[in-house]
């Protein structure tokens, strides 16, 4: 590549990064709104999930007997909606995971390191062209090393991230393996939910710095599944592609989910212990353990599935909307 190609290959990353960073500042700084919104449209589809069981197949019928006559009704069901609209989150290459709370600061850290990484990559390969004078390379690496100082992660939020989150734990438990009288047996069970919880917001910020990439702004960057563009993405692979690179984004939110899996099976004795506190107890003998383990395998077997789904789909990128559901791209409070 000549000088100019390079020159409009950095132009064009820092045009759609701005644009990027433009949209983080439509999010709020914190909100639990994405666990609200999900929760409630849960409900709703486990209510309408009941109604269809009852009613789906004499409404269907009805409707059956109707169609022999001229004219066509369509076949209904009340809780489809919510069924096409989880087809098309997996098919989209999302996660069988909601978003918990958005944290801005996390999220525009993760966009930060994105993008710290794209740039170092094409500093690497203006370093390694063969085809600039030394005057033009040290022209175009200047420009670069300018836009990694903009960019570049702020301390705080690495501090909280890498030093805080991780060393949390091994502290509570060293501190209950030397003072064991001194903490209730539950308190093992809490620290999981609590670190479950702190990873969950984690994954939650990588989803929706996907929806930015993807060209999400505001709430719609609350559910990345919908989004219905490829936005930064694109630009990032016919950037790359020029160069002989194929850039792939390393699945962070995919790693935590199968991390919080395991952690999950092996520590749910001591997570049952948390419900001491409110005066409940369950019998934990063989036959619960062995009902246990098999709703785990069910549970885990699923999971895997999805996730191979999810692998899949999300390398190819294909935007799925087969049935030309609405156009807004996130869940609503409405039926």
């Amino acid at each position: 590549m000549n000088n100019s190609d390079w020159e409009k290959t950095i132009k064009d990353l820092n045009d759609i990064y701005r644009d990027v960073e433009n949209r983080t500042l439509f999010l709020p700084v914190f909100t639990t709104m994405p666990f609200s919104i999900a929760m409630w449209n849960f409900l709703k589809w486990y209510f309408w999930f009941f109604v269809d069981i009852f009613l789906i197949i004499p409404m269907n019928f009805i409707i059956f007997l109707r169609n022999i006559f001229p004219g066509r009704w369509q076949y209904r069901s009340f809780s489809g909606y919510y069924f096409k609209k989880g087809f098309v989150w997996i098919w989209s290459g999302e996660l069988p995971f909601a978003p918990m709370v958005i944290i801005r600061p996390l999220v525009k850290q993760m966009v930060f390191n994105h993008i710290q990484d794209r740039l170092r990559l094409i500093k690497q390969y203006i370093y390694l062209d063969s085809n600039l004078s030394e005057e033009e390379r040290g022209h175009l690496q200047i420009k670069v090393d300018a836009l990694l100082e903009h960019w570049k992660s702020t301390s705080e939020i690495n501090f909280f991230t890498n030093i805080i989150l991780p060393v949390s734990v091994p502290i509570i438990e060293g501190y209950k393996y030397i003072f064991p009288d001194q903490l209730p047996t539950w308190t093992t069970g809490l620290v999981v939910l609590l670190y479950g919880c702190a990873i969950s917001f984690v994954t939650s910020a990588f989803m929706a710095k996907r929806a930015l990439f993807l060209g999400g702004i505001g709430k719609d960057c609350y559910f990345p599944g919908f989004i219905q563009t490829t936005k930064a993405y694109d630009v990032e692979r016919r950037v790359f592609s020029t160069l002989g690179a194929e850039v792939t984004e390393f699945p962070f939110d995919i790693v935590l989910f199968i991390f919080t899996m395991v952690v999950n099976y092996i520590t749910w004795d001591k997570q049952l212990m948390m419900y001491e506190v409110f005066g409940l107890h369950f019998s934990v003998d063989s036959q619960f353990q062995k009902e246990f383990a098999h709703q785990m395998i069910i549970q885990g077997g699923i999971f895997l599935l999805l996730i191979a789904i999810c692998i899949y789909r999300r390398k190819k990128k294909i935007v799925c909307n087969p049935w030309k559901i609405a156009s807004r791209t996130n869940l609503d409070f409405h039926i």
